[in-house]
């Protein structure tokens, strides 16, 4: 017994003391292997570290070996995780997974068992998020739905007549060439579909305002572009710009400053239609930003400046995602101000929230923006190898500081991508 005691070492579990001796843990590595057809070597997918267990041979020695043993028996059924104080490892919460049969030798006066405890952990099942560019289109989705059935609350025509068929087309029509008249107009051929559905508007809005909302809403819509079109960065500044100009605001920023005024039933609703009118342009426009800047910075946004293909003049960096991300939510922040019903806000709001989060999300995989100033001047193709040891950026360098001919670059501050 002596050469016994002498190997034990002190341990406790839940406060109850016994002795220990030997001790083993299980480590390394939760894995799967994959085997293919055709392939020699299998793929080994890491799922983490694996589960620690230790194994721990466990003695009650002296002459109150029966109530310790039967303290550490009563511990030992408990339910739920507790703490052991291991010789060699320390402190540690574990629950107790196996148990061997508690075994007395009265003539020694010892009890043993062998435990195993398994590390004790939080029930934290995998964290399920969506990833920012689905919550973005969710978004999209969700303004343009919500601008319409707001558009249908808004538009009153109970009253209508002549007069008031004249103002509304004309506003109408205001707006619909404002859209199909600039840069996107023209890159996604809008002037066809916006001049046969300005042929049908005012039909189509004396009948039934949502056949038309949800028309203008397809006639407008750019997903059907998402494998032709190449400059998606381009094409969300100019969705900034129209829905920022003054043409797609007069009149929702005219009402919203009169209504309270005294004025006559047929001028209150000719400006409540014209604003409503308008805004469902300015917000189905906004609908489509908020889609567009899941494609911007990606493979498919791969155009320069001036529209020609060209991989060499594509990086984007850091700094112009987040000047474009901050563009895009003052454009959100700006109808915020003037948005009056409550449900259209949080739509709005959430649409904000999606914008920032995916150009975020894209400008953080991307480069910064540092200055550069030459000794002299060089050819972009010299300082593309220099700064990036890849001649073959010396059009980037070029097209990002305004260089005319990239044989001569300036000795003057260049803006470059860091390394």
């Amino acid at each position: 017994m002596s050469v016994l005691s002498e190997q034990l070492q002190p341990a406790s579990f839940r406060g109850v003391p016994f002795e220990v001796e030997a001790s083993g843990i299980t480590v390394g590595r939760r894995t799967v292997v994959h085997e293919y057809p055709q392939r020699d070597r299998p793929y080994v997918e890491d799922m983490g570290r694996a589960t620690r267990n230790i194994t721990l041979q466990c003695f009650v020695v002296g002459s109150d070996y029966l109530e310790q043993a039967q303290a550490l028996m009563h511990e030992l059924e408990e339910p739920g995780p507790g703490t052991l104080i291991h010789p060699w490892l320390g402190e540690m919460e574990v629950t107790i997974t196996s148990v061997s049969e508690l075994q007395f030798d009265q003539g020694l006066g010892v009890a043993s068992v062998t435990i195993t405890a398994t590390e004790a952990g939080d029930l934290e099942l995998p964290a399920v998020t969506a990833d920012e560019d689905t919550e973005a289109l969710e978004a999209a989705d969700a303004v343009e739905k919500s601008a319409v059935d707001k558009f249908c609350e808004d538009f009153d025509l109970s009253t209508i007549n002549d007069w008031i068929d004249s103002a509304l087309e004309g506003s109408l029509l205001d707006a619909l060439n404002f859209v199909s008249a600039g840069d996107l107009g023209k890159l996604f051929d809008y002037a066809e579909g916006v001049a046969n559905l300005a042929d049908k508007a005012m039909a189509l809005l004396s009948t039934d305002p949502k056949i038309f909302a949800t028309r203008l809403a397809g006639t407008l819509g750019l997903s059907r572009w998402a494998t032709t079109v190449s400059a998606w960065r381009g094409v969300a500044k100019s969705l900034k710009n129209l829905c920022r100009h003054d043409k797609l605001k007069a009149r929702t920023k005219a009402y919203a400053e009169r209504k309270g005024e005294p004025m006559s039933d047929v001028t209150r609703q000719v400006m409540k239609s014209q604003a409503a009118i308008e805004t469902l342009v300015r917000q189905l426009l906004i609908a489509q930003m908020v889609g567009v800047s899941t494609l911007v910075a990606t493979s498919k946004d791969v155009s320069s400046p001036d529209g020609e293909e060209d991989t060499r003049t594509t990086t984007r960096s850091y700094d112009e995602i987040v000047e474009l991300r901050d563009e895009l939510c003052q454009v959100l922040d700006d109808e915020l101000l003037m948005e009056e019903n409550d449900e259209m806000y949080q739509v709005l709001d959430e649409a904000r929230t999606a914008i920032f989060d995916v150009l975020t999300h894209k400008a953080d995989a991307l480069q910064h923006v540092v200055i550069v100033k030459p000794d002299d001047v060089f050819p972009a193709v010299v300082l593309a190898y220099d700064y990036h040891d890849d001649a073959d950026r010396d059009l980037e360098i070029a097209r990002r500081n305004g260089v005319e001919h990239e044989g001569f670059c300036p000795a003057s501050e260049l803006r470059v991508l860091s390394e």
